[in-house]
């Protein structure tokens, strides 16, 4: 019983892991498309946003998923997770002057 629980932690961990990542990434982007100069040397090279959605859009509708993101990251101790979000969060605030 014991090892199903840690499995299902691990996966659970798991799936946090992959969801955050994803929602890092697209803040990131949608950051980076409305304040480049402030993403510039944190790019990685060749990456892109897709274009399918604008940023502001994008924010507008996930941006309480990002604030629970920043949150949930911070709960599960994944501080690298919780600052790049809140980081980019930050950014598409500021870009859209929302205060």
């Amino acid at each position: 019983v014991r090892a199903e629980q840690e499995d299902a932690g691990e996966q659970r961990r798991a799936v946090d892991d992959g969801t955050l990542a994803g929602y890092r990434r697209r803040a990131e982007l949608a950051a980076a498309a409305r304040w480049p100069q402030d993403w510039r040397r944190h790019a990685r090279h060749g990456e892109q946003d897709s274009g399918e959605i604008a940023p502001e859009p994008w924010f507008y509708a996930e941006r309480m998923t990002l604030v629970a993101g920043v949150n949930q990251a911070a709960s599960l101790e994944m501080w690298e997770e919780a600052w790049r979000v809140g980081r980019a969060f930050c950014s598409l605030c500021h870009s859209m002057r929302l205060f």
